[in-house]
């Protein structure tokens, strides 16, 4: 059986099993369409050089949330990136203790705060690596970024996300 055979069948039981299984028994996600969390930065359509990977987020949460906070607080926040530009393929992450100044917990419910932190992986790791040096006080700024896709979003209902995305340097 060659490649494309065996990825094609393990493709057909994975909807067969989506279409059977009752959606009360999916995992549950916050955010009800994975291409709304980029908001204005989602553009299909945008132009530019594709970089392109899998995205990976896993949440570390606080067990009692302070009252200002309807429902939980985001403790800590690991991405993982894995991305690839041509011939080029490498792993980024970052977590709350890589940022300067470190970030502080914050509502699960903020999510202008999670995609802040998400593109701060792309825009100061990710970009600088494909396209740099850049971003620096001796280097022009780098090139700026949309998300073109978001595709293959699962999550586990209790704290990762995972989904295929596309990138749109310009």
């Amino acid at each position: 059986m060659n490649r494309a055979t065996r990825t094609l069948s393990v493709l057909a039981v994975a909807g067969m099993i989506l279409v059977l299984v009752p959606s009360g028994l999916w995992a549950e996600s916050a955010i009800p369409d994975a291409g709304a969390f980029f908001g204005d930065l989602l553009d299909p359509n945008a132009p530019g050089t594709k970089v392109f990977g899998t995205l990976t987020i896993a949440y570390v949460f606080t067990a009692d949330p302070p009252p200002a906070c309807e429902g939980i607080i985001i403790n800590n926040m690991f991405v993982v990136a894995t991305l690839a530009h041509g011939n080029d393929v490498r792993p980024f992450n970052r977590d709350f203790s890589d940022t300067v100044p470190v970030t502080q917990p914050f509502c699960f419910n903020d999510t202008d705060a999670q995609v802040t932190f998400v593109l701060g992986l792309l825009t100061d790791k990710v970009i600088p690596h494909f396209f740099g040096p850049c971003g620096t006080a001796t280097t022009p700024a780098c090139p700026s970024v949309k998300v073109k896709s978001i595709t293959d979003f699962l999550s586990s209902g209790t704290g990762a996300v995972s989904a295929n995305i596309t990138l749109a340097v310009q």
